[in-house]
């Protein structure tokens, strides 16, 4: 099961994501097409602040 916590699992969640949006993926049931680039922005956001906070460190 993939870690959603992390930053590789974040990433992988925004590239499925992606992949929905381009339509590639046509079988999709929990997230409506005009809500993708919202997501997608957010999901962006955190994995910028964890990586910005992870070289802080």
């Amino acid at each position: 099961m993939l870690d959603y916590t992390n930053l590789t699992g974040l990433k992988k969640i925004v590239t499925d994501l992606e992949r929905i949006q381009t339509h590639d993926v046509r079988n999709v049931r929990y997230i409506k097409e005009d809500e993708l680039d919202g997501v997608i922005n957010l999901l962006q956001a955190i994995i910028n602040t964890k990586e910005f906070n992870k070289k802080i460190r």
